[in-house]
């Protein structure tokens, strides 16, 4: 088998390389946006903590100018000069604090922190000049002290502004920063979304429909479609067991139509053997039959040959030599007519039929053949017996030959009882005789041409053949038991026409 082009595996791999190198490099992303916020953060904590310590040094020094405005008495008043120490005491330590507190570096731009060292540079000058004039020290101008003082304040108002126009950027920076690492986040999730939907739909087209597929094919095949086969979409593990399976139904196709083959040899061998089979057992049932007949029409005719040879032969003995040969040839008739009956069954009118009176038939038909071996029938038919579709005159062929067959079993003096009744949709005949019975080994045969339990001579054994015949003909069944009374019980039932047209639309 060649191998897949794209295996299975190969595919997988693919789609877990997607599924870790997505949340990879939406993990990395993150990362860096958070590092970037993170920076952004701390340069706004700066710039807002350099904002407060400007606008404190701008009130400082605009404390020391209004001090500066006392004039020379200022030096001889031992509180003021206090508070004017304190406040350049405070202003030098908020100009010293405005540099980046920690040993990391600086996180405000640089063009900023070089206009923060420039305006720094400007406002000490100025808190120099005052310091030296508060110390005394001769040939220090006042007026150059305030000038000094003043371009130092307007520095310190520029540099206030400044950090806090900075601090104003920085959180802008952060906003911006934080509304873009949501959007990234939300833009990421949804393509995580997408890659999974798309994945589970691949997974989907390449595995689980495929392998629907050849769960359903399986059913098929098990079901007896055996021409069904498997599409091959993909050339992967799956299209090759689709290619194997269809490969096996092709095998189990060529087996089951050979099986075919063989068993339809099989079966008209078997079919050839049971017809001769057939012809066997009816050859040698004519010919027990009809020898019979032949051999007493035989003896008759040479005896009556010797005697007339002899000119012995009486008028009185000749009529009778005579009687029994017409006698023995009628009864070859009738076994031939009965044969003819039961292998081409002349074509009957079906017609719905009262039943009831068939029944009546019988009695009158079969009384004095009763009363010949002194027994009597007894009839019990169901008031609403109703009708049944079939011929009228084989029906009653039927009945009369299960009669007579109980007449020939049963005892002198006996009973012969006939009862019909119905069952839901059907009508059972039952037809019983008081005699010893069907033994239970011939209960399998008794519906068998030329099988007969009578004494030799008595009985052609087709009665039974032909009334079961009949009623095979007509859509019911006949079968062979014992009755409550010990004797034979046969049993027909037939559909019954008028119920059958309720049920039929």
């Amino acid at each position: 088998m060649r191998s897949p082009a794209l295996s299975l595996g190969r595919r997988f791999a693919g789609l877990v390389a997607v599924l870790v190198a997505v949340p990879a490099v939406v993990q990395v992303a993150v990362f860096m946006h958070v590092a970037a916020l993170n920076e952004d953060a701390d340069r706004l904590v700066e710039e807002t903590r350099e904002s407060a310590l400007a606008s404190r040094l701008v009130v400082r020094i605009e404390s020391l100018a209004s001090f500066l405005e006392s004039g020379e008495a200022a030096r001889t008043d031992a509180q003021l000069l206090r508070i004017a120490a304190s406040q350049l005491e405070q202003s030098r330590r908020a100009i010293e604090s405005l540099s980046f507190e920690s040993d990391e570096e600086d996180p405000s731009r640089e063009e900023h922190q070089l206009a923060e060292e420039r305006l720094s540079v400007a406002i000490e000058a100025g808190l120099d000049a005052v310091e030296t004039w508060l110390s005394g020290t001769p040939g220090v101008e006042l007026a150059e002290v305030e000038a000094l003082l003043e371009r130092g304040l307007r520095h310190a108002s520029v540099l206030a502004n400044e950090t806090y126009e900075e601090s104003q950027h920085a959180g802008a920076d952060v906003e911006r920063r934080a509304r873009a690492m949501f959007g990234y986040t939300l833009s990421a999730l949804i393509v995580v979304l997408l890659v999974s939907v798309a994945v589970s739909l691949l997974v989907r087209r390449l595995v689980l429909r495929p392998i629907r597929e050849l769960q359903s094919g399986a059913e098929r095949l098990r079901g007896g479609h055996l021409d069904h086969r498997i599409a091959i979409r993909n050339r992967d593990e799956i299209g090759a067991l689709a290619g194997a399976f269809n490969d096996m139904a092709d095998e189990i196709g060529k087996s089951h139509a050979e099986l075919e083959r063989k068993i339809e040899a099989r079966t008209l061998e078997l079919v050839r053997a049971a017809r001769l089979a057939d012809v066997g057992v009816l050859a040698a049932g004519v010919a027990h039959e009809i020898n019979n007949p032949l051999a007493s029409i035989a003896s008759c005719g040479e005896g009556l040959l010797r005697k007339m040879d002899r000119g012995s032969a009486e008028p009185e003995e000749a009529r009778e030599y005579l009687g029994t040969i017409v006698s023995e040839a009628y009864r070859t008739r009738d076994i031939t007519r009965r044969l003819l009956d039961l292998a081409r069954p002349a074509p009957s009118t079906s017609a719905a039929i009262d039943a009831a009176p068939l029944f009546e038939q019988v009695r009158a038909l079969t009384h004095h053949l009763l009363e010949q071996r002194r027994m009597r029938i007894e009839i019990d038919v169901e008031p609403s017996l109703g009708s049944v579709e079939g011929d009228a005159g084989e029906l009653l062929q039927v009945l009369l030959n299960l009669v007579i067959n109980a007449r020939d079993a049963g005892s002198d003096g006996g009973i012969v009882r006939v009862r019909a009744r119905t069952d839901g949709d059907a009508q059972v005949w039952e037809v019983e005789d008081d005699g010893e019975g069907i033994a239970d080994g011939d209960l399998e045969r008794i519906f068998d041409p030329f099988f007969t339990t009578k004494a030799p001579g008595v009985g052609t054994g087709l009665g039974l053949s032909l009334a079961a015949a009949i009623v095979d003909r007509h859509g019911g069944s006949i079968s062979a038991g014992r009755g409550p009374h010990g004797g034979a019980l046969l049993t027909i039932r037939f559909a019954d026409a008028a119920r059958q047209s309720e049920v039929t639309p």
